[in-house]
């Protein structure tokens, strides 16, 4: 190999390690340990949950436990209300949790149908796939509870993200 080639693949070689280098030190791979938004049913109410992670100052680049449970309902009114939620993974023999939901306004999916949002802060959940249920309680003294079961799978996703451009994009 003559001279030219060689300096011809060291410089190429440099240049390589320079770029990998400046990948690194400009992006850091951040990971979720999400799950899918689930839709199902009690009647002829549709319940859409979803469980998002949180962010830790301990670990800034990863969301997961707690989550946050939130449901919306559709297709009932207002007075309607939602009981013994628990939260329990797929597998069995694991334990259950029976979180408190509070309702609250906003932050939902923007459908207009959307009768009641519910929500559930800080649950310390395992990752796994988990089932939520509970029950649908009617206003109407002889109106039947309808019982839903949800099963919210695992979406376990990473991306690359520029921190810095993001504090800068943020001023």
């Amino acid at each position: 190999m003559n001279r030219v080639q060689a300096s011809t693949i060291i410089y190429l070689g440099a240049i390589a390690s320079t770029l990998v280098v400046l990948f690194v030190l400009m992006f850091d791979r951040f990971t979720y340990y999400d799950y899918e938004d689930t839709q199902c049913a009690a009647g002829d109410a549709t319940l859409h949950v979803r469980l998002t992670g949180s962010y830790d100052p301990s670990r800034p680049r990863t969301r997961a436990s707690p989550y946050n449970l939130f449901i919306e309902v559709s297709g009932v009114d207002d007075k309607h209300a939602i009981t013994s939620v628990s939260v329990r993974p797929a597998s069995p023999g694991l334990s259950q949790m029976f979180p408190s939901m509070e309702r609250f306004e906003g932050g939902g999916s923007g459908a207009s149908d959307v009768s009641f949002r519910l929500l559930s802060t800080g649950l310390p959940l395992g990752y796994d796939d988990q089932l939520i249920e509970g029950t649908i309680m009617g206003e109407l003294p002889g109106e039947q509870p309808r019982r839903f079961s949800c099963l919210v799978r695992r979406d376990l996703h990473s991306e690359w993200r520029a921190p810095w451009m993001d504090a800068f994009m943020s001023v």
